[in-house]
């Protein structure tokens, strides 16, 4: 492989790596969240498609180990990644694109995932919902029994009587 191909694919594959996540990460939370899955799994497949794409193109006569590992390691690694930091984004995101004005604390307690402080709340009309992360004043404030409010990709807020 040539010298030039090698750096454009080092280069290649590190703004893959960094701008993956970083697309994944920054999508708005919107109310209809489940179109950030398609937009997730887009954004890997691309990744892959652009490196192999650009591997395909650039490669000189390399020796059969390394043209194996470019062409086939390589992307699904980076797919791997990618497909990672959706699975990060997805697995917050019903939570965070709650939007409701008026739910009732029906229990306050710390989640089993890093002891975060949480609630679950009770929409009527929409069922029961766990919301984690709930900042420290607002925690404090919270009882069972609480009105609240949340916006989507906001904090929950409790609402005073």
């Amino acid at each position: 492989m040539r010298a030039s191909a090698a750096i454009l694919l080092v280069v290649l594959a590190a703004l893959a790596m960094l701008g993956t996540p970083f697309v994944i990460l920054r999508l708005p939370y919107v109310p209809n969240w489940p179109y950030v899955g398609a937009v997730c799994l887009a954004v890997s497949v691309l990744a892959g498609v652009i490196y192999l794409i650009v591997a395909w193109r650039h490669l000189n006569k390399p020796s059969p180990v390394t043209a194996a590992w470019l062409l086939r390691v390589f992307p699904l690694w980076l797919s791997a990644f990618a497909l990672f930091w959706s699975w990060i984004r997805l697995s917050n995101e019903e939570m965070e694109s709650l939007d409701f004005s008026d739910g009732v604390v029906v229990e306050k307690y710390h989640s089993h995932n890093h002891h975060y402080p949480s609630v679950r709340v009770q929409i009527e009309g929409r069922g029961t919902f766990a919301i984690e992360g709930v900042p420290a004043n607002t925690w404090d404030m919270i009882a069972t029994g609480s009105r609240v409010s949340k916006r989507c990709g906001r904090h929950i807020v409790v609402k005073i009587p």
